[in-house]
């Protein structure tokens, strides 16, 4: 391709610039959330050809996102796949500030006990109540893993 790949104002191209950015642009929106908490990108990726190559027979269409398995990993092969939003919605960190020590709970702060739920298409889907943070969790994975895929974040418990 080199030099001349005409590919620079492709969605694919903008994907790849925007994973940059993220990870190396200290003014970037994101850069707090990525570069500034290490995620890198990987070596053969900073090289546009190679990372088109990779993603066009790793399953890249237009409207997937480029999402890493191991949310602390680095973008590399053997970390990213390409995915629906709401496949990406579920393979998150959990939020600083939260009262519970896992991922998709939170203190029911009304009926008590620990509420489990989920982002479904931006949609936040509340699933029942628990007695314990940990019931909310197992709740919380169960779902996760029923109606999802394998590169969702699990609480594991």
């Amino acid at each position: 391709m080199g030099l001349t790949h005409h590919l620079s104002d492709t969605p694919l191209h903008y994907v790849w610039r925007a994973m940059r950015q993220r990870c190396y642009n200290p003014r970037a929106i994101l850069y707090k959330d990525y570069g500034g908490r290490g995620i890198r990108v990987c070596k053969m990726w900073n090289d546009f050809e190679t990372f088109y190559i990779w993603a066009m027979s790793h399953g890249y269409v237009r409207g997937l996102w480029l999402d890493r398995c191991q949310t602390n990993g680095n973008y590399c092969p053997s970390n990213c796949r390409f995915a629906t939003s709401s496949q990406q919605a579920q393979n998150r960190r959990k939020r600083k500030g939260t009262r519970s020590r896992f991922l998709g709970v939170s203190q029911n702060v009304r009926g008590g006990g620990w509420q489990p739920y989920v982002k479904l298409n931006g949609q936040l889907k509340c699933l029942p109540t628990c007695r314990t943070e940990q019931e909310a969790a197992r709740a919380r994975d169960a779902y996760v893993k029923r109606y999802y895929d394998l590169f969702a974040t699990l609480n594991g418990v």
